[in-house]
């Protein structure tokens, strides 16, 4: 099953494949133009940092993350108050960490990375410094030593100058040990990164797929995008390294859940849509 934890914000002071075929995780589809990505920025890299250590886990509340940094109301010589524009916060550059900074981040942070750190990126925006971290950790193994089950987890942390915050926790184990061909893993060489819809806090894409297949087959993919403690995620099915070569009916890549189901924040949906099928098609 897949959980999601989401976290109580404080106050405002101050990524062609081995024998089998993986299933891909993600939560972002296709049809992107990319005026839909204004304030947005595709990442690309080429292979997943290097392992680090132990588990973690916090939790939130459903409260939204807190608006910081608008000025309080001037007074007029009437004494009415004036209404004070809020200041643009532009989100930071998006930087992408080894697993061993990554691992360094959060145990300063107080947590710890769950397995082997697959993706990691920092930035900042109107929550301040914030960190991602995707981790992927051996459930069991085979005779050979092979994994046979997994979990990936994805932290979200923000305010790390200050009060280290955990905005978001998202679990997906995936399952009874496979007895086929299996893969699970984090797919960070695409991912969007941005303020999408202008409003000081960064949007970020992670995702993952999972396979136990016995042949050829389209892994089970999800691509989600995470904003300010929020989670809008899409999961189907793909290929995460390319169609298979030579005659034979392959299954086209496909998004058959959509969560949540109602309308998501304009370029949201069409930004996650661009991942899953740049990682799945």
């Amino acid at each position: 099953m897949f959980s999601s934890q989401q976290m109580r914000p404080p106050p405002a002071t101050p990524v062609r494949r081995r024998a089998g075929w993986v299933v891909p995780v993600v939560v972002v589809a296709a049809g992107l133009a990319l005026g839909a990505l204004a304030g947005a920025t595709l990442l690309w890299r080429s292979a997943p940092p290097p392992a680090a250590a132990a588990p973690s886990a916090s939790s939130r509340s459903d409260t939204a993350a807190p608006d910081l940094g608008a000025p309080a109301p001037s007074v007029t010589p009437t004494g009415r108050p004036t209404a004070v524009p809020k200041p643009a916060v532009r989100v930071g550059p998006m930087t992408p960490l080894s697993a061993a900074a990554a691992a360094a981040a959060l145990r300063a942070a107080g947590s710890s990375p769950y397995g082997e750190v697959r993706q990691a990126v920092q930035w900042t925006d109107r929550n301040g410094r914030n960190l991602l971290v995707a981790t992927r950790h051996v459930d069991a193994t085979g005779a050979d030593g092979t994994a046979t089950a997994a979990t990936i987890r994805v932290v979200h942390l923000a305010h790390l100058e200050s009060r280290p915050t955990t905005l978001r926790v998202m679990t997906d184990p995936s399952g009874p040990p496979c007895e086929f061909d299996f893969v699970s893993d984090v797919t960070p060489d695409y991912f969007v990164a941005g303020d999408l819809d202008r409003d000081g806090y960064a949007e970020v894409s992670v995702a993952w797929s999972t396979s136990c297949l016995s042949e050829a087959d389209r892994s089970r993919a999800k691509v989600a995008l995470l904003s300010n403690g929020r989670k809008y995620i899409l999961r189907g099915y793909g290929w995460p390294y390319g169609m298979p070569d030579g005659p034979g009916n392959w299954a086209e890549t496909s998004i058959d859940q959509v969560e949540p189901a109602g309308q998501w924040p304009p370029g949201f949906r069409s930004a996650a849509e661009n991942v899953f099928i740049k990682l799945y098609h």
